[in-house]
């Protein structure tokens, strides 16, 4: 006997609210001489949106060795922390960023603002103008009206159909032919799903100390989470625009859509953070230059009025098992 296994997206309504601290830090290795060096790290910036919010309530940091000059700028995509050193040779600069913030989450009254326009605004990693994500739009949107199904209808098709491995595909293209991607490539195919859906749409790159496979319930209402990397370090998601509210934050990898409260947003928007941070120098001979990010992190929940909603959706691609 032959079954067919269509899966259903599980979606969250509710109202959760929390407190979020923990430390990242940044070690820069460099081996040989380097004329400058400037660093551009992202801290944590305040964000009011449709479907969360988010409240920096400290953030200090501590850099080793002590560099030519230190200031927090702020961009149009969010606030960096600059670090300029002069002439560095064969040395480890390390850069540890302690944070606080209040995330809130709002998933009670999500309007039923429908798309515009198929937005063909592309970067080297976003491709809303490729044929077969153009083609894929339309069929995962058909006979959907709405925003907020037809994110329900591509965050499902993303989960269903496309892995996560860490050093894989970086772009929406090749994830898209390959089927798998890292968070980067998976939210670039989403936002380029999106753009040709007519709902405008961009990347975020922050932390996430939360993540639904890794809970680790202790005291209560305290979730602890630790996670080392040495460069699928922090995360990228992506939020879209719902014309009557708003930015919501989504979670392409994950089958609950929008993010949970354990996300902490650093910066948003394509080139220029489509890695978490970036490094400028010039230099003499070839030097070696190998950066890490580590992170550690709880959650302190305050409010929590979460429950899961199945929502039914036809399977693009069905899993068959024989008895």
């Amino acid at each position: 006997m032959i079954h067919l296994i269509f899966f259903s997206i599980f979606y969250l309504k509710g109202l959760e609210k929390a407190k979020l601290s923990g430390v990242y830090t940044l070690k820069v290795v460099v081996r040989g001489d380097l004329d400058y060096m400037i660093i551009h790290l992202p801290l944590p910036v305040d964000y009011h949106g449709c479907t969360s919010y988010q409240k920096v309530l400290s953030t200090d940091y501590t850099i080793q060795p002590a560099p030519r000059s230190k200031e927090v700028v702020r961009k149009k995509n969010g606030r960096f922390l600059k670090v300029r050193y002069g002439r560095v040779s064969n040395t480890v600069c390390t850069i540890i960023v302690n944070f606080s913030v209040e995330r809130g989450i709002n998933l009670e009254n999500l309007p039923d603002d429908r798309p515009g326009k198929p937005i063909m605004e592309k970067t080297k990693s976003i491709r809303p103008d490729y044929k077969e994500i153009i083609s894929l739009a339309k069929r995962l949107t058909m006979g959907h009206y709405t925003i907020k199904d037809i994110s329900n209808q591509i965050v499902y098709y993303i989960g269903n159909n496309i892995d996560y491995y860490i050093y894989s595909n970086e772009d929406a293209v090749n994830t898209l032919k390959d089927g798998s991607g890292n968070c980067m490539g998976i939210s670039a195919l989403a936002v380029s799903l999106f753009r040709a859906s007519g709902v405008e749409s961009r990347l975020v790159t922050g932390i996430s100390i939360e993540d639904s496979k890794k809970y680790i319930f202790k005291n209560g209402n305290i979730v602890s989470v630790i996670r080392f990397s040495s460069f699928g370090d922090l995360h990228q998601w992506c939020e879209i625009r719902f014309p009557t509210c708003g930015w919501a934050e989504l979670e392409p990898q994950g089958h609950s859509c929008f993010v949970p409260v354990g996300y902490i947003r650093l910066a948003t928007g394509e080139e220029g953070v489509d890695y978490p941070y970036l490094i400028v120098y010039s230099y003499r001979g070839k030097p070696f230059v190998k950066y890490s990010v580590s992170v550690e992190g709880n959650i302190r929940r305050l409010v929590s009025h979460f429950k899961s909603e199945r929502v039914e959706r036809r399977g693009y691609k069905p899993i068959m098992m024989a008895e």
